[in-house]
């Protein structure tokens, strides 16, 4: 009781002159507490206070969603073409797969020099883009050469560090689409069949009669070298628009729809 007591009377003359009556009412309260409830008090306003403060933000990654036609062009390739090539893009036909994060880039030349004006009145090919639909980039890349595909790791490389567009090489008069690092390539497929077209494009003959039709073979100028030069750049959003992005699976029931010529049927996904 004397700490009590004496721990009231010297509290109750500090209040008086500091503070003021209604504080040593206050204080001389506390003072005949006892310690543990003085704690279990203090223990619930700290726990009053945390649960009164607001809570942290959470920011959600969201998957960024853009149109069709926006995404078409986001990875639309640079094809590069030699610069004596013969033939124009006719149409260029873009499908979104409404199930994989994948898009098919369907080229359609005017006609290919090996066979011009025969049969079929375009010459389609085809490249393929994998991406991700959360942060948007390229994840892989596909060419179509002629009925086969090729794949390279340094192309995907290559894409990421221009604006995730795959850069592709359109073979002379063919178009067979090769990807960046096509010539360190195991197989020796592309290779062989460039030596072969080469040489078919150099002799073939312009103004050649089949039948009672005149057909004009273009023929190259120059040697492999040349052949092998891809130096102007034709940039495949120029030939995309918004009527001809389709989100769809089967491509070739769907083209054959949409173009006033005949192609040919080629696969519609790389997977």
């Amino acid at each position: 009781m004397m700490i009590d007591l004496r721990l009231k009377t010297s509290v109750g003359l500090w209040a008086d002159r500091l503070i003021g009556s209604w504080a040593y009412k206050l204080i001389s309260l506390l003072a005949h507490m006892p310690i543990s409830l003085l704690c279990v008090l203090c223990l619930l306003s700290s726990c009053s206070q945390i649960q009164r403060s607001e809570p942290k933000s959470i920011i959600s990654y969201q998957e960024e969603q853009l149109a069709p036609f926006d995404l078409a062009l986001r990875f639309a390739p640079r094809l590069y073409i030699n610069s004596t090539e013969p033939y124009e893009i006719r149409d260029l036909i873009v499908f979104i797969h409404p199930e994989k994060p994948l898009i098919a880039y369907h080229v359609i030349w005017e006609d290919d020099s090996i066979s011009p004006g025969l049969g079929v009145e375009g010459d389609h090919e085809t490249a393929w883009v994998e991406y991700d639909p959360i942060s948007l980039k390229l994840v892989d890349v596909w060419a179509m050469w002629h009925r086969g595909i090729l794949h390279t790791h340094q192309s995907v490389i290559e894409a990421k560090s221009h604006d995730q567009r795959p850069k592709l090489f359109v073979q002379w008069g063919q178009h067979g689409m090769l990807p960046v690092g096509w010539d360190e390539l195991t197989t020796t497929r592309p290779e062989a069949e460039l030596h072969l077209h080469f040489i078919i494009s150099k002799s073939i003959h312009v103004g050649r009669y089949i039948g009672s039709k005149n057909v004009d073979f273009p023929k190259f100028q120059g040697d492999y070298s040349d052949y092998l030069t891809f130096s102007e750049l034709v940039d495949s959003r120029q030939y995309i628009y918004p009527e001809k992005v389709i989100v769809g699976i089967d491509s070739n029931t769907i083209i054959p729809k949409m173009v006033p010529y005949t192609i040919s049927a080629k696969q519609a996904w790389p997977y």
